[in-house]
Order: C-alpha cells, then structure tokens, then sequence
C-alpha cells in the first residue's frame, strides 16, 4: 500500500473510531513507558490525574474516582501508537487497534441500548457506512457486544468491528479497523488483541 494511503485510511480510522464510544466525556489517561510488540501494556486511568487538574465533587454524572487498569498484548510488528484519548492504540500496515473509554449515557440501559445510541450517531456522522451487523461477544472472558461495519469516505472502502464491554457505567470500546480488502489478513491478530484483553 502506497505511504499516502496509510496515511489517509489512519487518519480516517482515528475520526470513526473517535466516535465508537460516543458516551460522555472521556477520562485522563496516562500510560507508562513505551511497549514493543509482543509486550503486555497495561494502562491506568485516573480521574483528576493531569498536571494541575483538580478532581471534580462528585455527584451523578462524575466518574467514581477508583482507578481502571487494563493490559493487552500486541501481535508481533504492531507499533504502539500515542493517543491521548486511548487507553492503547496500535497500528500496522495502515490497519488500527484502538481501547477506549467512555461514560454510558444514563438514559442508555443495556448492551443493546447501546448498540443502538452508538448506531444512531455512526449513521448521523457518517454519509456511506453501513453498519452490517450485531451481535453477542466474548472478549477476554468478559461478555460483552459487537458491531461490524462498512463505509466509504473519499473513494476508500474501510471495514471495522467495534467490541464493547459495558462495566461500571463505563463502555470499554475495542476497535478493530482496516481496509475492507484487506480487514481479512488482518483478523488472526484482531482477534489476539482481543483474547489479550483484561481488566487488572
């Protein structure tokens, strides 16, 4: 694939992908150091944590204020990629594995609520997506849903599949991302980034 493909399909997936969780505001997020492939990352999120930031009172819309860890394990030749609203993100050959979090809307009760907010702002968003299917998923062990979809955006045909894990009023969003003719040589590793997948 030519570099300037890359870099449009990344910049691309990193617009959708900004939107999979579509809840509420997004909590800091702090990594440690830098991880090579095949190395377990594990990220911890916690509320108030930026330099200078200071910790909101709580009431119903504030984050409970214990902290989230998660790790997964990278495939061999994915790079980790910084992102500021990723709890990990890695990328390879123009495909992209990102974990987010978001807060659950309080009016959204349920995985299939969810499924179905989360469907209604890809279709408000996006002119040429097709969300293509739903359903039920294991990720890591946690029960958990799924959403695949095609779209294209400037002549670029994509292909996605988003896992959500709702926990704690919090939506963890796994999103798996490539070009829709090459998503298939990429689901061995998709799918052991999501075997790798747990909360610590």
């Amino acid at each position: 694939m030519k570099p300037a493909k890359w870099c449009l399909v990344l910049f691309l997936m990193a617009l959708l992908l900004a939107l999979s969780g579509c809840g509420g505001a997004e909590d800091d997020v702090s990594a440690g150091d830098s991880t090579a492939a095949g190395d377990e990352e594990t990220v911890e999120v916690e509320p108030g944590e930026a330099e200078g930031e200071e910790e909101p009172e709580s009431d119903e819309t504030t984050a409970p204020a214990n902290e989230v860890k998660i790790s997964v394990t990278p495939p061999d030749g994915w790079e980790k990629v910084e992102e500021d609203n990723a709890l990990a993100s890695y990328s390879k050959l123009g495909a992209t594995f990102r974990v987010t979090r978001d807060r659950v809307p309080q009016e959204v009760d349920g995985y299939d609520a969810y499924l179905e907010f989360v469907q209604g702002k890809f279709l408000d968003v996006f002119e040429k997506i097709e969300i293509t299917g739903t359903g039920n998923a294991t990720i890591g062990g946690h029960d958990g849903r799924k959403l695949t979809y095609i779209m294209e955006i400037m002549g670029v045909e994509m292909k996605g599949e988003i896992y959500y894990i709702i926990k704690d009023g919090y939506a963890y969003t796994l999103s798996c991302g490539a070009l829709a003719d090459e998503f298939a040589s990429f689901e061995a590793d998709f799918a052991q980034f999501l075997q790798s997948f747990k909360f610590e």
